[in-house]
């Protein structure tokens, strides 16, 4: 199928953002999402001063090139929150609830009124990122919601996380 005219990922890469890049527990990672933590890499080295230039994209920290260690520093942060919304569906927990929902628009709209002071859309920041909306807003509810729906049902009574009489 031909992607979508607005499809970043492909404009950029030449691969559709729907297509799978890898899977996690037996979850799909979309080309969008891999692309997206990259593109958190990247701005994270640089804020650190790294990647100043194109030559340092080959320069060699503990026997890994920056541009090797950009790649897996994003499949590490993938893996560490797929692993987090695979366990969440286990134990049935991965939906997010309406109030959420809620607190997940409204995060979206402060993105918004940020990125309008900064004279830039919502669309163009995604864009930047190569990330469609609804890619943002399902990464955005694994990562802000899974853990905390996951750590509040392995902390009920019995869960896992409460220690036992015995272990007090």
């Amino acid at each position: 199928k031909k992607p979508a005219a607005d499809d970043m990922a492909y404009q950029m890469t030449g691969i559709p953002r729907d297509a799978t890049m890898m899977t996690v527990n037996g979850q799909k990672v979309s080309t969008e999402e891999y692309l997206f933590w990259l593109n958190q890499s990247i701005s994270m080295q640089k804020q650190y001063g790294n990647l100043q230039d194109d030559a340092s994209w080959e320069t060699e920290t503990d026997g890994k090139t920056a541009a090797q260690y950009v790649k897996d520093d994003a499949l590490e942060t993938l893996k560490y929150y797929y692993v987090i919304a695979s366990k969440a569906k286990e134990y049935g927990v991965d939906a997010m609830s309406e109030e959420q929902s809620t607190d997940l628009n409204t995060q979206i709209d402060n993105i918004a009124q940020t990125m309008e002071s900064q004279n830039l859309t919502l669309q163009q920041y995604l864009n930047m990122q190569a990330i469609s909306e609804q890619g943002f807003r399902d990464m955005m509810g694994r990562l802000n919601y899974a853990p905390s729906n996951l750590r509040t049902k392995l902390s009920e009574e019995g869960g896992p996380l409460v220690p036992t009489d015995e272990e007090m």
